[in-house]
């Protein structure tokens, strides 16, 4: 009772004060997480790991939930049932997303559910009497799924590791991994996704092409200050200026090559790695390449964050 006390409370608040509340009420919550005020989060057990995000008026009443880390859930999202809700590392669900956890849902590594979808893991209200079906079986979707606006999706799918569903599809079958989906089941539309990985020799080019366009975009919808000058991008925001650079002494780093880090400050753009640690000119770094490029970014975890 008083568990639950603490968490309808923590309604109320904005962080830090709703993640002292549900600290209080046992919640395993890391650092860096927000919650934004008027979201309801009541599980029985609940772990939040580090820089995730749960946007205003989203409502949670489920058994377990687990947000990994840097994963968000968008405005105005509806999730209800008696089982669990995991979800993995980088993950996105957009807004007005509803989510029935009548049975257990999985999202892993890296995938989406867009907005205004709808995922059920119970098909049920007509009497089986008058022979209706009746259908309870857990949803699945694979690492790097990309579900775009607007799809619905019914008990027992899984979703295969790289497909992309398309807008307005309705999923009602299991759709194997790398590919491209569209339509309604059972006459879904299924292609082979064929995608074209950026070669090693390309990194360079994006990297420059990334800096070049940070800086546009920081200085006419941030109102931060930067100018670059070869490589070397100069991020000023306050009172302080921060160097963003490629194969360049700077403080911050792109990294091209997979496994490559620092203790200071770097993105590795290969095995999309970065440290732990946080200021200013590297969020909105970071907030840029998420919103543009797709990429988010998994904190070293053999970096100490002290």
């Amino acid at each position: 009772m008083f568990k639950a006390l603490l968490q309808y409370l923590a309604f109320f608040f904005p962080s830090p004060v709703n993640l002292w509340l549900h600290r209080l009420s046992g919640a395993a919550v890391a650092s860096g997480v927000r919650i934004h005020p008027f979201v309801l989060l009541r599980a029985k057990h609940v772990s939040i790991d580090r820089k995730a995000r749960i946007k205003m008026g989203t409502m949670i009443d489920v058994h377990s939930f687990r947000l990994g880390q840097k994963s968000s859930i968008g405005f105005f999202t509806l999730v209800k049932g008696e089982s669990d809700l995991l979800i993995g590392d980088a993950c996105l669900i957009g807004p007005r997303s509803t989510i029935d956890c009548t049975r257990t849902v999985r999202m892993g590594y890296y995938a989406s559910l867009g907005p205004r979808s709808v995922l059920y893991t119970h098909g049920s209200f007509l009497p089986v009497t008058w022979g209706y079906p009746a259908k309870f079986e857990e949803v699945e979707i694979g690492d790097q799924v990309w579900i775009s606006m607007n799809v619905t999706i019914g008990p027992g799918v899984r979703v295969g590791r790289g497909s992309l569903i398309l807008p307005g599809t309705v999923l009602l079958e299991e759709i194997p991994e790398d590919r491209m989906v569209m339509g309604a089941s059972p006459n879904l539309k299924m292609l082979p996704l064929g995608l074209v990985y950026t070669k090693p020799e390309e990194f360079e080019t994006l990297a420059r092409d990334m800096l070049s366009n940070f800086c546009g975009w920081a200085t006419q919808t941030e109102q931060a200050k930067v100018r670059i000058d070869g490589v070397v991008a100069y991020v000023r925001m306050g009172r302080r200026t921060r160097s963003v650079a490629l194969r360049a002494p700077a403080d911050i780093l792109l990294f091209l090559s997979p496994g490559e880090k620092r203790t200071a400050h770097y993105f590795n753009l290969r095995d999309l790695t970065t440290d732990p640690r946080s200021c200013p000119e590297k969020e909105l770094l970071e907030r840029y390449m998420r919103m543009y490029y797709g990429l988010i970014f998994r904190d070293d975890d053999t970096i100490s964050s002290q």
